[in-house]
């Protein structure tokens, strides 16, 4: 989505990246979880062309809608700085990444990495002027992982520090992030072209490199379940939803099929190929009870839900977004394919309880209740819209639609971008979230 301070024109045609707003930046991915089918909304009638139509309102009116989470929590805390200690200087050298996009949480304790740490990976290259780099803060350009510790002392205090985990080249560019079980971190490397994956030691391969997946953008890593082995779900700004399949037998992450499941999202923006317009499939989020794929439809102001997405084959959905090449919003989105009746839209524009505030959503989490936080990426906004409409986060319920929104950041609009959600010790529901406008986590809670 859009960058808020303008870089050279050369490198930002030489990307395509999104972004929105923040102080020297913007973009980012999150991760997540949600679903459809019997909880997260069903498909709309079929036409006589066989094409499955959106959900009008955003969200059906099968399943039971839950208790509203975000209305809750009003607490927002930072937890500390996005910025690397240790830049390489061979590698960026116009100093530490900024703009965090990336964002995930822990799942255990392995070489550099604790359970419960954050770790982030930055968009944009440092804040140094150097001859002969890239202009400072341009997106695409960054290229380090870092990871931060939330204790209470150090939540409290504001005061947690980065650790560095890993800086690249193979990271140039990073836009999301998905740990596996082991603690291994898939990073979608936007400029790079790769899917590059950084090992908790902080080693970085590319085991992924043979796959089509150019202009990778989003991603989710689903566990072994419901049957079927762990997978690696990466979107494209291509318009691609694609699944790598990994080993379950040896418990390793070595790859074993490879399928694009999910083609025809629109990709668009004012300045198309540039990083500071990008409207791609982003915010992937995988709910697990019910597997379930979230996409966020950044084009169309839109969140689809891939019911049993485990099952869907290679080519199994296709989208017809209209016509692509119109401004954004593109038209809500229908589906056709083997698999159509998979694909619903649980939200919209003309979602009621406020679809029509949607603007340029990107970045997504899922909460303890099976609900989705969903951010704006403010690609979009008016000159009227500054200070009142920027920086939303929507709650979005799969059978109920949009159920609450809330403003993380007044300021400069564009900021969030990587949201993760989870518990607290006494299982309260906590929302972590880049803050770009200051490259910061911040954390939303009671």
């Amino acid at each position: 989505m859009p960058l808020r301070k303008s870089v050279s024109t050369f490198y930002l045609s030489a990307l395509i990246g999104v972004a929105c707003g923040g102080s020297n930046a913007t973009t980012g991915v999150g991760g997540g979880g949600g679903s459809a089918g019997s909880a997260g909304g069903t498909a709309g009638a079929t036409d006589t062309a066989g094409t499955t139509a959106a959900g009008g309102n955003g969200g059906s009116t099968s399943g039971s809608p839950t208790t509203p989470i975000l209305g809750s929590l009003n607490t927002i805390t930072t937890i500390g700085s996005t910025i690397d200690p240790n830049n390489n200087p061979a590698v960026d050298p116009t100093g530490s990444s900024t703009n965090p996009y990336g964002l995930v949480i822990a799942p255990i304790t392995a070489g550099l990495i604790t359970a419960g740490d954050l770790v982030v990976c930055n968009f944009n290259n440092g804040p140094n002027t150097v001859q002969g780099s890239p202009a400072p803060n341009t997106q695409g350009q960054g290229t380090t992982v870092v990871g931060l510790h939330p204790t209470a002392s150090a939540a409290d205090a504001g005061v947690a520090n980065p650790y560095h985990i890993a800086q690249s080249a193979s990271l140039l560019g990073c836009s999301s992030l998905s740990m596996f079980a082991d603690d291994s971190i898939a990073a979608t490397a936007f400029s790079a072209g790769l899917v590059p994956l950084v090992a908790p030691t902080g080693s970085v391969s590319s085991p992924f490199a043979a796959d089509n997946l150019a202009k990778p953008w989003g991603s989710a890593y689903v566990p072994t379940a419901n049957g079927q082995p762990p997978a690696l779900y990466v979107s494209t700004a291509t318009g691609s939803i694609n699944r790598i399949t990994l080993d379950s037998t040896n418990s390793s992450d070595a790859q074993t099929a490879f399928a694009q499941v999910v083609t025809g999202f629109c990709v668009s923006g004012v300045v198309q190929g540039g990083t500071d317009s990008l409207h791609a499939p982003s915010g992937l989020t995988y709910d697990a009870k019910k597997d379930t794929l979230y996409v966020v439809d950044t084009s169309s102001y839109s969140v689809v839900a891939l019911a049993h997405v485990s099952s869907i084959p290679a080519n199994g959905i296709t989208v017809n977004g209209g016509d692509c090449t119109a401004g954004p919003p593109t038209a809500v989105p229908t589906f056709t394919g083997p698999s159509m009746s998979s694909a619903s839209v649980i939200a919209s524009p003309n979602s009621p309880n406020g679809g029509q505030l949607f603007n340029a959503p990107i970045s997504a989490a899922l909460l303890l209740n099976g609900d989705l936080v969903v951010g704006n990426a403010d690609q979009d906004l008016t000159v009227n819209d500054a200070g009142t409409n920027e920086n939303l986060l929507f709650e979005i319920s799969p059978t109920a639609g949009i159920v609450g929104s809330k403003q993380l950041d007044p300021g400069s609009p564009g900021a969030l971008f990587g949201i993760a959600a989870g518990p607290d010790s006494k299982g309260n529901q906590l929302i972590y979230f880049n803050d770009d406008n200051d490259n910061t986590v911040k954390v939303l809670s009671k």
